[in-house]
This record gives structure tokens, C-alpha cells and sequence, in this order.
């Protein structure tokens, strides 16, 4: 490993980058003050051109895998919040393939589904995040239902009837989902 990683200050900017990578557009404006984030951000009103939305994809995957495992389940603080990658992930990335493919892949790397993240009274884990965005490949991902490199239909079917089981809210939103 590197002696870059051995510092406190890289590591923190690192993760927070590999943070900002996974915001939409949108959310990226509050950021802008944060001395811990490389580059200017102009205009978030504007959304990301397709062009754009892949280099950011393709510089995440990089960055993640560049990332040492240990540094994966690191609580690091954006705003008030303070959020794992993995679970930071689930809640920003808003294109369904581009969050399951990410979420694969800092699984792969190690990132635990246990951990449990949050301020306050608000805690969470990898299930109950991706339940409350509605993922339910995720779900089923971390249920272990199926294989981790691809859910057959199957699998989805199999994962709502384990979440049926053991969910008792937002039922609706499954059942429209797994039509």
C-alpha cells in the first residue's frame, strides 16, 4: 500500500471525492465551499450531459477500486450526515444499473451490509436503505437471493417473497416494482 494512504487528510479527501462522484448534479452545490472536493463544479441547475454521466460512472468505478479495502466502511461526514460509501451510494445514485453495479462492486471489495450508519436517531443498514429507495434488486442482492453478478427473474421473486415475509411496510411499492 501506499504512504499516501497512511495520511489521515488523503484518505478523508479521497472517500469525499469518491462521495461527490455519486451526488446528482443537483446535490453537488452545497459541496462546492468544501476544500476536500478536486475540481469546480459550475452550474448544478444544468443536469450532467449522457457524456457526462459516464466519465463520472467510469471515474467512480477507478476510484473505488484505487481504494484501499479497510477505508470502505469509514463513516465520513458530509453536511450533518455521516454515511458509509456503500450505504451513501444506495440513497445518491439514481440510475438503477450504474447503484447496482457500484453496490457490486464495493461488495466485491468488502464493504459490509452490516454496518450501521447514521446521526441522531436516524440509523440505517444496506437493506433497510435500499428498501426505503425502492431497490429491490439490492434487496435481493443482500439477502443473498441468487448470484452477486446477476439476479434472474427468479431471484426477484424469491427476494419478494422473503420480504413479504419480513417487511411490513412498503408493500406497495414492492408489489409495483415486481410487476
Amino acid at each position: 500500500m501506499d504512504e499516501k494512504w497512511n495520511d489521515t487528510n488523503f484518505v478523508e479527501k479521497t472517500i469525499f471525492n469518491i462521495m461527490a462522484l455519486m451526488l446528482p448534479k443537483s446535490e453537488l452545490d452545497y459541496l462546492k465551499w468544501d476544500k476536500r472536493l478536486e475540481g469546480a463544479i459550475v452550474d448544478p441547475e444544468t443536469p450532467f450531459t449522457a457524456e457526462e454521466k459516464l466519465q463520472r460512472y467510469e471515474a467512480l468505478k477507478k476510484a473505488i477500486n484505487d481504494l484501499p479495502s479497510q477505508f470502505l466502511d469509514l463513516n465520513v461526514a458530509i453536511d450533518r450526515d455521516k454515511s458509509t460509501l456503500l450505504l451513501f451510494a444506495i440513497d445518491q445514485i439514481n440510475d438503477k444499473d450504474q447503484r447496482f453495479e457500484i453496490v457490486k462492486l464495493l461488495l466485491q471489495k468488502g464493504a459490509s451490509i452490516e454496518t450501521i450508519s447514521g446521526l441522531y436517531e436516524v440509523k440505517t443498514n444496506a437493506i433497510n436503505a435500499a428498501q426505503e429507495k425502492g431497490d429491490f434488486r439490492l434487496v435481493g442482492l443482500f439477502l443473498g437471493v441468487g448470484s452477486r453478478e446477476q439476479l434472474s427473474l427468479q431471484s426477484l421473486e424469491e427476494a419478494r417473497d422473503i420480504l413479504l415475509n419480513f417487511v411490513h411496510k412498503d408493500i406497495e411499492i414492492f408489489k409495483n416494482y415486481a410487476k
